[in-house]
């Protein structure tokens, strides 16, 4: 049977960094095995990917965490069945239906050479274990990042 899968392709820009080219990659791989499911990529800017009558773009609006608002109200208008968040912890916490998180890196907890913004270190320190714990399914990009989660 069909299922619709939602993918939040926010970090998908003319200019990426690593999360936004696994999200694209990732993507591009997954729209190119699998020619039965339906797709809705939700994010600000519409990439230049294969939209078909089974692969859509939907645009979320609003800034400082509204957009996680108008991307859970879009998630159930949409009827996605399953949603995968390669970037936000925020995301699954919000998601409204069973969501797959991607773990690519856990920097901001432990490279002392990592800079991020306060924000950041606070968002991603109090979201990564509620998270996973409310994620279907959790999975990482290497060993060595499983390893640490385990840990």
């Amino acid at each position: 049977s069909i299922v619709i899968i939602g993918v939040d392709i926010r970090e998908i820009r003319a200019q990426m960094a690593g999360k936004g080219r696994l999200t694209d990659q990732l993507i591009r791989a997954l729209l190119h095995i699998d020619t039965q499911n339906t797709y809705f990529l939700f994010g600000f800017t519409k990439p230049n990917l294969p939209y078909s009558s089974r692969i859509h773009f939907i645009h979320i609006h609003g800034k400082h965490g509204v957009w996680l608002l108008d991307l859970r109200r879009k998630i159930r208008k949409y009827n996605v069945g399953v949603f995968l968040s390669p970037t936000s912890y925020l995301v699954v916490l919000i998601s409204p239906v069973p969501t797959v998180m991607i773990v690519s890196d856990l920097a901001v907890f432990l490279e002392k050479h990592a800079h991020p913004t306060l924000k950041v270190k606070i968002i991603e320190k109090s979201t990564c274990m509620l998270a996973l714990r409310k994620a279907v399914h959790c999975t990482a990009i290497s060993d060595y990042t499983k390893q640490t989660m385990i840990r």
